[in-house]
């Protein structure tokens, strides 16, 4: 009688572990989900400002609005690649 409850205490352990195994697969691939669109939205942002300067000429407003979304842009595109770094190395924890 005591093998069999060892079994069924082996078993529960092995569905916890399993359990928090895919809890952790699915934070990990929402995160990365969530930072592909704000990198892909950063890009789209990067080349927007692109085509401020380009259309801008004399327009100072322009100009400056385009840099602006330009620094903007990058930090975001950095702190989107940090993010994703950290969720990387948090994760190969688990």
């Amino acid at each position: 009688m005591a093998v069999d409850n060892s079994i069924v205490e082996a078993s529960d352990s092995l569905k916890d572990s399993l359990t928090n195994i895919k809890l952790i697969e699915l934070v990990v691939t929402f995160t990365n989900w969530i930072l592909a669109v704000v990198a892909v939205v950063a890009v789209v942002m990067v080349v927007y400002a692109g085509y401020l300067f380009i259309t801008g000429g004399t327009n100072d407003k322009d100009i400056e609005k385009a840099k602006k979304i330009l620094i903007y842009s990058v930090i975001g595109l950095v702190v989107t690649a940090v993010s994703y770094s950290v969720v990387s190395f948090v994760s190969s924890f688990f």
